[in-house]
């Protein structure tokens, strides 16, 4: 990822139907957290075939959403929505993200599978992000300064003028639970906020010079930044063109 500036240049389905959508769901949810455990294995061919078939049952469960969708009314579409956003945040939190730990990082690193290669933070961003079945132009994203690619996915960006870290902390732990991108001086990662801890998620440019999970109040990059804007992943605009499909163009 290149150095990041401080500015920012019907009718109802029927129960069987919508039954067999949540069933078909919570099944590939288990099958897929089976497959993040194995990615942890150190045989790489036989990680690089489970990431492919966590891939493949993600973009199978997404057309299944987006058939719904287009066959229901406004109530089964909203009731889509709201399954396809915790669908989504489960995938990147439990099986997407875990898969990347443990990658190597360079600067100019590109790889597009997890233990192969090497990948830079912001082409770790937008390749989990691509893996969850959002579509765009993944290296265009990449380039973009932190607060452009926030912008890109969320069109949400909360600034914090005040450089503590304390306020940044105190300001994360006030927010709702689940999936963030947070920028900074020239870094990006993902911020997963659980009801009991805070990660920070990341391509680390420090050692360990992988991607790794660590602890939102102890990682250098977030302490150590002067700039910190926040985003947050699958609001309402990013989940419907994720069920839809449609293109994500990249915020320049």
């Amino acid at each position: 990822m290149l150095p990041f500036a401080n500015n920012i240049s019907g009718q109802p389905l029927t129960c069987c139907l919508l039954g067999a959508c949540f069933l078909c769901i919570a099944t590939c949810t288990s099958s897929n957290q089976e497959q993040a455990v194995k990615t942890e294995q150190p045989d790489g061919k036989r990680m690089a075939i489970d990431y492919q078939s966590l891939l493949d049952n993600i973009q199978k469960n997404r057309k299944t959403f987006s058939r719904n969708y287009e066959n229901g009314n406004d109530s089964v579409q909203s009731n889509i929505l709201a399954k396809s956003r915790e669908y989504v945040e489960k995938m990147m939190k439990d099986s997407l993200i875990p898969a990347w730990i443990g990658t190597s990082y360079a600067f100019d690193g590109t790889t597009d599978k997890p233990r192969e290669g090497k990948i830079a933070c912001g082409y770790f961003v937008s390749t989990v992000l691509r893996d969850a079945g959002f579509r765009f132009n993944r290296f265009s994203l990449a380039k973009q300064p932190s607060g452009n690619i926030i912008r890109s996915v969320t069109e949400e960006l909360k600034r914090f003028p005040n450089g503590s870290l304390s306020y940044f902390m105190n300001e994360v732990k006030r927010m709702d639970k689940g999936i963030y991108i947070p920028g900074l001086n020239d870094h990006v990662g993902f911020i997963v906020k659980d009801q009991s801890e805070l990660k920070f998620c990341h391509a680390a440019y420090y050692a360990p010079y992988e991607v790794t999970c660590e602890q939102l109040a102890k990682a250098s990059a977030v302490a150590n930044s002067s700039y910190r804007v926040l985003g947050k992943v699958l609001n309402k605009r990013m989940v419907e063109q994720w069920v839809a499909m449609r293109k994500i163009e990249t915020f320049r």
